[in-house]
C-alpha cells in the first residue's frame, strides 16, 4: 500500500473515453441523423423483403402451400438463430470498451455452425420430417414446401452469426452506411427474383392427387399447374370412363381442400 501522497491509478470507462475522443459532435442533431438514418433504412429495407418472398411464392403451382410450407421453415430457422441475433450490440459493446473481441467471434462461429448443422439435418434427413410432422403438426403438401424452404434456409443461422459479429465493428465504428448498403442490395436481389418469377409461368407439381365426385374416388391428378393467363390450375388425370366426358364437374383436393374442375378430353 502506497502512503498518503502516492497516486492511485483510477479506473477510467473505455466508452467514456471514446464518447469524449468523438466529441461533442457525437450528440448533435447532424450527427444522430447520420448514425441513425442507416439504421433506419436498414429495418425498413430487411421487412420489405417479407412481402417480395411472398410475391415470389404466390407464383408457384401450389401458393398457399408454399406459403404455409416457407413460414413453417422460416420460423423453425428464426428459433436457430436466435441466439446469434445478440451478437452486434455485443460485439460493438467490447469495442467500444477496448475488450477483446474473440470471444465474440468464437460464440458467432461456433453457434453459427452449429446450429447451421443443425438445420441441415433437419432439411436433409428424415428427422426433418419426423420435427414437422410430430412437433409442428404439418402434413402432406404443407410439409413437402417446408422441407424444401429447409434445404435454401439451412445456411441461415451462420450467416446472420457473421453478418451481426461485422456489423457490431461498423456500429462501433460509427460507420453504419455500408450496413443499409448491403440490405440495400440484398432487397434488390430479390426484387429481381420476384419480379423475375412473376413473368415467367409458374412450375408444375407431380404428385397424385385423389378425384372425387361425391365421397366416391374416380380416379386422380398425373400434373397440373397454375395457368398465369387463365387464372386457375389446369390438370392431367386418370378418371373412370363414365366421368371423362367433356364438361363432368369432379372436385380435386388441393392443400386440403376439395376444388371443383370440368373435366375436358
Amino acid at each position: 500500500m502506497g502512503g498518503p501522497g502516492t497516486s492511485r491509478p483510477q479506473a477510467v470507462d473505455a466508452g467514456a473515453e471514446d464518447l469524449n475522443a468523438v466529441g461533442a459532435d457525437t450528440l448533435s442533431p447532424s450527427f444522430f441523423a447520420r448514425f441513425y438514418a442507416p439504421l433506419v433504412a436498414t429495418s425498413f429495407l430487411l421487412t420489405a423483403t417479407n412481402p417480395l418472398i411472398a410475391a415470389a411464392l404466390a407464383r408457384t403451382s401450389d401458393p398457399a402451400a408454399s406459403l404455409a410450407g416457407f413460414g413453417v421453415a422460416f420460423a423453425l430457422i428464426g428459433v436457430l438463430y436466435a441466439p446469434l441475433l445478440a451478437v452486434q450490440q455485443v460485439s460493438a459493446s467490447r469495442l467500444l470498451r477496448a475488450c477483446d473481441l474473440a470471444p465474440v467471434r468464437r460464440f458467432a462461429m461456433i453457434t453459427g455452425l452449429a446450429m447451421s448443422a443443425l438445420a441441415a439435418v433437419l432439411a436433409f434427413t428424415s428427422l426433418g420430417v419426423f420435427v414437422l410432422e410430430r412437433g409442428v403438426g404439418v402434413h402432406g403438401s404443407i410439409l413437402h414446401q417446408a422441407i424444401s424452404a429447409m434445404t435454401v434456409l439451412w445456411p441461415v443461422p451462420l450467416l446472420t452469426g457473421v453478418r451481426a459479429l461485422h456489423q457490431g465493428r461498423l456500429v462501433a465504428g460509427h460507420r453504419t452506411n455500408p450496413i443499409a448498403a448491403a440490405a440495400g442490395v440484398r432487397t434488390v436481389v430479390l426484387a429481381v427474383v420476384a419480379f423475375s418469377l412473376t413473368q415467367t409461368p409458374a412450375g408444375a407439381w407431380r404428385d397424385p392427387t385423389p378425384i372425387y365426385t361425391g365421397i366416391r374416388q374416380i380416379g386422380y391428378v398425373t400434373s397440373g399447374a397454375w395457368s398465369p393467363t387463365l387464372k386457375k390450375l389446369l390438370a392431367l388425370a386418370t378418371i373412370e370412363a363414365s366421368y371423362a366426358k367433356v364438361g363432368t364437374v369432379v372436385d380435386v383436393e388441393v392443400t386440403g381442400a376439395l376444388k371443383a374442375l370440368d373435366s375436358d378430353t
